[in-house]
């Protein structure tokens, strides 16, 4: 852990494919503060939410809008961080993807680059941050700035990124300069969740755990073993490996598979309708990713999919069986058990069979799924159990800022207290701050689940 500059405010960015974060720590704070209120499409703000949607919308004038503030009329660009890498680089089922070459197309559209598109998001971003966190004039002096990508990526990303950084005037924003720091995902996400699991797992000296963060379409992986448990001290014994995969494009196989089933179930001279582009999308977010990608268990014989009237004339329910919902999950499980498959392979090389990890940890959008969780728990061998960190998204941004904090958290244990629920999540946690078994006080976090892309509509 890197001892912080005195009187350096850090900053951790989680510039995601599909959802992204941001958190920061001043100097002393012992747990970095993640922002949870962000600009929408009617003005108000969305406060629960600790991620917003990685999306811009340009508009014929130019106008252009971020996160919750896209506007699905000017069709929104998307999962453009995916340009930051060669497509040659890209895995075929990405690559041929329609989804993947759409986004292409109206990149070249606008004749912007995913540089270019990572610099605008990321400079509305940052704009933003610095309005809510407010930062005296001597805290703005200097900054130092971690950001997170995938394991894997060839390190030309962090040249995109660190030049997209600075056409977004993010560098230069800060009068004494702000220096970029680079970090793979499955790094960051290691240090926040056996920090945070560390009770819960029951982690004991020489335990080894095996951390996968699933994303919207990047999976990594890392292995770490526990040194000692108090104070806690880790050490990496399978190096950070990765992949792009499937999940970011399993709703358009659901959106065409719709339209296969509303063609063989149209009611005999039934009009039809031209449905665009972004009624299918907001429709296959509430039926697809609410209703049907995250509850599914694989114990499920169909679910339900109402057909709006207006679409072919009545309404009507289909049918998306077990059977449809394997298939469109297929690749994306498969990837992910090969990557930990291959992680808990060289544990076992590397001990000569005597040890195998004793958890494998899930964080990241995708890891919530009980059916890939199932999946998952099947195919690893001997006693490694798999473990869900369910309020991921709170610990990826905290392990960006804990890499870099100073070297006075050295020997801190954060021991929940309390977690309050909101709806079917968690959101929030209260828990004591203690070194060395002394008590430092009492911190609170919001955790909160990211909001859907486009979920509030504009007022009338």
């Amino acid at each position: 852990m890197a001892a912080q500059p005195s009187g350096v405010v850090i900053v951790a960015i989680d510039f995601g494919t599909t959802y992204s974060g941001i958190a920061f720590a001043r100097p002393g704070d012992l747990v970095p503060k993640a922002l949870h209120t962000w600009p929408s499409r009617s003005s108000h703000v969305s406060a629960k939410y600790s991620k917003v949607p990685t999306a811009l919308s340009i508009s014929p004038d130019n106008d252009t809008q971020w996160g919750y503030g896209v506007s699905s009329e000017n069709e929104p660009f998307v999962l453009f961080k995916l340009l930051l890498v060669r497509q040659d680089l890209l895995p075929q089922t990405v690559q041929t993807s329609p989804l993947f070459r759409d986004i292409q197309k109206k990149s070249a559209l606008v004749g912007m680059t995913g540089r270019a598109l990572a610099s605008a998001y990321l400079g509305k971003l940052w704009q933003h941050f610095l309005s809510d966190a407010r930062f005296n004039e001597q805290e703005r002096n200097e900054m130092q700035l971690a950001i997170t990508i995938p394991a894997g990526w060839p390190e030309s990303v962090q040249a995109d990124m660190t030049a997209a950084l600075r056409e977004a005037g993010i560098l230069a924003s800060t009068p004494g300069g702000c220096n970029v720091r680079f970090f793979w995902e499955p790094q960051a996400a290691a240090h926040a969740m056996i920090l945070d699991l560390n009770q819960e797992c029951g982690f004991e000296a020489d335990d080894m755990a095996i951390v996968c963060d699933c994303g919207g379409a990047t999976v990594d992986c890392i292995t770490y073993k526990i040194e000692s448990v108090s104070p806690l001290q880790t050490r990496e014994v399978v190096g950070s490996a990765g992949r792009l995969y499937g999940v970011a494009f399993i709703r358009a196989g659901f959106i065409l598979l719709l339209k296969e089933k509303m063609a063989a179930t149209r009611p005999p001279g039934a009009l039809t309708v031209a449905i665009t582009d972004a009624e299918l999308e907001a429709f296959a977010e509430i039926q697809w990713d609410q209703k049907i990608f995250h509850p599914f268990s694989g114990d499920e014989l169909y679910f339900p999919v109402d057909i709006p009237a207006h679409w072919d004339g009545e309404s009507r329910t289909l049918r998306f069986y077990k059977a449809d919902i394997v298939n469109l999950m297929a690749s994306a499980v498969r990837d992910v058990c090969d990557l930990v498959m291959a992680q808990h392979q060289a544990v076992s090389e590397m001990t000569k069979h005597a040890q195998s990890p004793k958890y494998v940890l899930l964080c990241g959008g995708f890891s919530g799924n009980p059916y890939l969780r199932d999946a998952l728990q099947k195919r690893i061998p001997g006693p490694t159990k798999v473990q869900w960190y369910e309020d991921h998204d709170y610990g990826r941004l905290h392990l960006a800022c804990e890499i870099t904090l100073s070297t006075d958290v050295q020997g801190i244990e954060l021991e929940v207290l309390a977690i309050s629920h909101a709806g079917t999540g968690v959101d929030g946690i209260e828990f004591a701050v203690r070194r060395n078994g002394a008590l430092l006080g009492r911190e609170s976090a919001r955790v909160g689940y990211y909001a859907p892309l486009a979920v509030e509509e504009p007022t009338t």
